[in-house]
């Protein structure tokens, strides 16, 4: 007997079928949920690698994938790891029909970006390795701005991000802290901030809570 692929991400349709991120393979399908080996109810398949030409990179790495309407993000970057520099893309396909309309630069480096949140014409973009959240107007492809918390408040790390309304929420994978010739891990939290209505203010911290039992976090998840 077969073992299924493991989805790391699910885009809901609204009719029964998804587009699944199967993050092995680096290969998004649009399958119907009822079917959960995924062996007989493959409806589309998208390789993002043919979204990279031969000069830019020979394969690519998918993060992240989110729904928006008639349109599929999909947040990638590109491999092999090393020189020179490219920063992860947003590529966003037509939902119908898994063709590429258009992709733009992120600006982050490769891996530092992870999961993304959408909202109306806004993404929000978790920076690993920026400790901040990254905004932009995706229907333009175009830099909006940077959440990041300073001092005691600064991100460790976020990972996950999701939003609802004029809340937006973080989830960090934490970090070490070097003490001597000993490392101490300092685990990951989940942030709730409340955007503001004028964007160039920053948000303000609602609650902060702390991961629990100490474990080290992964994405973010709203229900309603």
């Amino acid at each position: 007997v077969g073992t299924a692929p493991a989805p790391t991400a699910v885009a809901l349709r609204g009719d029964g079928t998804a587009w699944i991120l199967l993050a092995d393979s680096d290969l998004i399908i649009c399958a119907r949920l009822d079917d959960p080996t995924y062996s007989s109810s493959v409806i589309m398949e998208i390789d993002p690698d043919r979204f990279y030409s031969d000069s830019d990179s020979t394969s690519c790495k998918v993060c992240d994938i989110n729904l928006a309407a008639d349109r599929l993000l999909i947040l990638t970057y590109a491999r092999p790891l090393g020189p020179p520099e490219q920063a992860s893309r947003i590529h966003v396909v037509d939902n119908a029909t898994g063709v590429l309309l258009y992709q733009f630069d992120t600006g982050i480096p490769r891996y530092q970006a992870r999961c993304f949140a959408l909202q109306d014409d806004m993404l929000f973009l978790a920076g690993l390795g920026t400790s901040a959240i990254h905004t932009y107007n995706w229907r333009q492809g175009s830099v909006e701005g940077t959440i990041r918390l300073g001092g005691e408040l600064a991100f460790r790390k976020p990972i996950g991000v999701a939003v609802s309304g004029k809340m937006l929420y973080v989830s960090e994978r934490g970090d070490k802290f070097q003490r001597g010739n000993s490392t101490e891990d300092i685990p990951g939290r989940i942030w709730i901030l409340r955007l503001p209505n004028d964007s160039s203010a920053d948000p303000t911290v609602v609650q902060v809570l702390p991961s629990p039992d100490g474990k080290e976090l992964g994405g973010l998840c709203l229900n309603g």
